[in-house]
């Protein structure tokens, strides 16, 4: 198996015991230093384009699309790199909050 292979099979096998075992097979930071490889090998591969977890197909929940999209900091490690990001934000309103690993939660207030 070549390494991008190799890389794509360990990084999917981590997300699914991430979102769905109950102990991770990796810490955060051992993730992040093999997608930064295997993003530097296979940079237009399509698991990039895939945000969080999927659903389920037993949940009653699904995906949803926003309006305004709900941004990441690019796994930013510091302020040169998160100003950097921010600039990307097209003078769009940013709200910073503290969040549980691995849930967001978006809600829209209409009519009151």
């Amino acid at each position: 198996m070549n390494r991008t292979a190799e890389l794509r099979s360990i990084i999917i096998k981590a997300r699914q015991s991430y979102y769905f075992g109950s102990n991770p097979i990796m810490s955060d930071t051992e993730y992040d230093l093999l997608e930064a490889e295997f993003k530097s090998l296979a940079p237009n591969d399509p698991i990039f384009k895939q945000v969080g977890a999927p659903v389920p197909a037993d949940s009653i929940l699904e995906k949803a699309k926003h309006r305004i999209p709900m941004g990441s900091q690019d796994k930013v490690n510091s302020e040169a790199e998160f100003l950097q990001w921010c600039t990307r934000t097209n003078g769009h309103k940013i709200h910073c909050s503290l969040k549980l690993d691995g849930s967001s939660v978006a809600a829209y207030y209409e009519n009151g």
